[in-house]
């Protein structure tokens, strides 16, 4: 199911601006996947759109006290996501205890429109192996 991998801890990188450009996207291939992502898009409100991106421009940088993260923690990224790349995904899984890496293959950034059960089990499957041994939250 999930890989883990564990390395000496590492500063999650930001994505630089060509990270960030889109690229085409393995959707493309799924008519299905491409049209429900439309359809979001089209019922979001683009002040909202305008308000969450001035929010992530402003968010604090968290990168040196990832490690203080306690629970057990998931990270899903596409093979090929060019928004938050595979090395940025695995910066992650180093930088967090107990965090459990998941690539879907042949997958973009909307893994959970192009690859929708998929993804589905494998949340499910982390949910259902930690449900029983939560720690409580502590803020980072």
């Amino acid at each position: 199911m999930c890989r883990s991998t564990r390395a000496a801890s590492s500063p999650c990188t930001s994505p630089t601006p060509r990270d960030l450009s889109l690229r085409p996207l393995p959707a493309a291939g799924s008519p299905h996947a491409v049209e429900a992502l439309r359809q979001e898009n089209l019922r979001n409100n683009p002040r909202h759109y305008l308000e969450m991106l001035q929010a992530n421009e402003h968010r604090p940088k968290i990168g040196d006290r990832l490690d203080k993260i306690r629970c057990p923690t998931l990270i899903i990224v596409g093979e090929h996501d060019g928004r938050t790349p595979l090395p940025m995904a695995e910066d992650l899984n180093k930088a967090i205890p107990r965090s459990f890496l998941k690539i879907v293959p042949q997958c973009g950034h909307f893994y959970s429109y192009e690859q929708p059960a998929g993804v589905r089990e494998t949340i499910l499957t982390f949910l259902t192996a930690f449900a029983a041994r939560c720690e409580p939250a502590t803020a980072v």
